[in-house]
């Protein structure tokens, strides 16, 4: 499959140019996640039925806001 994109570039010094901004940051950190689970103590996993066993609670913290993600994301 092949597709042709076209758009147009506001002339500069227009608003939306470059040049319109002088404020320009550029954002050199990468973005990071961390992922942490919490198990009961002691808690015994039975490793022949998984699925029966209890829930395992995860959380995901990121460094920076998170757009476009959701539950239904992880398998």
């Amino acid at each position: 499959m092949v597709m042709q994109l076209i758009f147009a570039l506001p002339t500069p010094g227009e608003s939306g140019s470059l040049s319109f901004n002088k404020n320009i940051i550029i954002d050199t950190k990468n973005p990071t996640i961390s992922i942490g689970c919490h198990q009961y103590v002691n808690l015994k996993i039975n490793t022949t039925t998984p699925t029966n066993d209890n829930p395992l609670n995860f959380t995901f913290t990121a460094n920076e806001p998170v757009v476009g993600f959701s539950v239904g994301d992880i398998p």
